[in-house]
């Protein structure tokens, strides 16, 4: 910005003249945005809860193995108590099965691979367990003729986590199988505690004591009525 005949006549510049220009974002309600929860504040609690809750489920680790022997077993089922057959994807693209959970138990857990499996896809999937993509079918649904496509498949690597946080596996059905999709959100993780519609209506009403209709605070619409 160059110098004007008011400035000479001032004979100073105006406040931050020619300085560079803050990052982008840097006005004060993003530096409030951006700056951390006050400690002892309830964002900060629910922070530091969601923190603590949350596992490190990585393969190999004590909540890797809870997990997914839960995930293997009924008791990491929803809905029919039922048997379930798994088909699995190797990392080489390779899809094989039916396996029962005993067999992916124990060769997964204890490896002790089933047959159909060779000793390089076997150090394959020991390698990089988080890469296996299985799917599982309820056993009375399964039928050779009809398998499972690729949008079915899930890896361990998000599996597994899930389980961990509460996630129950619901198997594919013949009503699956014929529809040729998963439901929406099939198997994904279950969100933060609190996540529900409820709660999100909850944390965005007004603080306590705030008058809807006063002064500077009336929402927007109109008058009601």
């Amino acid at each position: 910005e160059a110098v004007n005949k008011h400035d000479l006549q001032r004979g100073l510049p105006k406040p931050k003249w020619n300085e560079a220009p803050g990052p982008a974002g840097s006005t004060p309600a993003a530096a409030a945005a951006a700056a951390p929860a006050p400690a002892g504040s309830a964002a900060a609690a629910a922070d530091d809860a969601a923190a603590a809750a949350e596992p490190d489920v990585q393969p190999g680790s004590e909540a890797w193995n809870a997990a997914l022997t839960k995930l293997l077993s009924r008791a990491g089922f929803s809905g029919k108590d039922a048997d379930i057959k798994w088909r699995v994807i190797l990392a080489s693209g390779d899809r094989v099965g039916p396996f029962s959970c005993d067999q992916v138990t124990e060769w997964l857990l204890r490896g002790a691979a089933p047959k159909g499996i060779n000793k390089q896809q076997a150090g394959q999937a020991a390698a990089s367990p988080g890469a296996l993509q299985l799917c599982g079918i309820l056993a009375a649904d399964y039928n050779a003729q009809r398998l499972p496509g690729l949008k079915f498949f899930k890896p361990l690597s998000q599996l597994v986590p899930a389980v961990a946080a509460g996630l129950a596996y619901e198997a594919v059905n013949k009503h699956d199988l014929q529809r040729g999709l998963p439901k929406p959100k099939w198997n994904e993780a279950p969100g933060p505690a609190g996540s529900t519609p409820a709660a999100a209506a909850a944390a965005a009403a007004p603080p306590a004591g705030a008058q809807p209709g006063a002064k500077g605070g009336q929402q927007q619409g109109g008058k009601a009525g």
